[in-house]
């Protein structure tokens, strides 16, 4: 939530940096405790604005990445244990989704059977979709990913360089996402 406050809404909202950090950090975890306690239906529609935000830039960026690439774009000079070893940590974060289905396993049909196999089905689903994240990533940067400031906005402006604008708006998705 302080990122999100500090780098984001403050830098692109410029009305907001008279508010400080803190207190925008606080009105933003109520908002968001009174969206959980409003119910389902408020939250309901908080979630899907939530999972659009983090379905369009995926969705941009593996479409762009299987359409838009440099042939040279991959090679196995590129390849660094160090920085793979790195991001095992983000991945893991991106698995970890299988508490959730375990918190409403009573809600599942014939849990015994069914909980393993949509724990695993859930897993291996993020794990496609983020190694062919990263592959569309690579694609279409190549070795400019490594000195990248930001990934998102090098790809977007690489993709569509006639549309500056549209790596803010991607950056807000990612950002309104987080």
């Amino acid at each position: 939530i302080h990122t999100f406050s500090k780098y984001f809404l403050q830098t692109y909202i410029p009305a907001l940096q008279i508010i400080p950090t803190l207190l925008l950090n606080l009105l933003i975890i109520f908002l968001l405790m009174f969206l959980n306690v409003a119910g389902l239906r408020i939250g309901g529609h908080a979630q899907k604005i939530f999972i659009l935000a983090k379905v369009i830039p995926i969705t941009f960026v593996v479409v762009a990445g299987l359409v838009y690439w440099h042939p040279a774009s991959i090679s196995l000079h590129m390849f660094n244990l160090g920085n793979t070893l790195s991001s095992i940590p983000i991945a893991l974060y991106a698995l970890m989704g299988f508490e959730m289905i375990c918190s409403i396993g009573h809600l599942i049909e014939n849990p015994k059977k069914n909980i393993s196999r949509s724990i695993i089905g859930a897993s291996l689903i993020v794990v496609f979709l983020y190694a062919l994240f990263q592959f569309a990533l690579f694609r279409v940067l190549g070795t400019k990913i490594a000195v990248s400031g930001d990934t998102f906005s090098s790809f977007v402006t690489t993709v569509l360089p006639s549309y500056p604008m549209l790596a803010t708006v991607v950056f807000s998705l990612i950002q309104t996402s987080i």
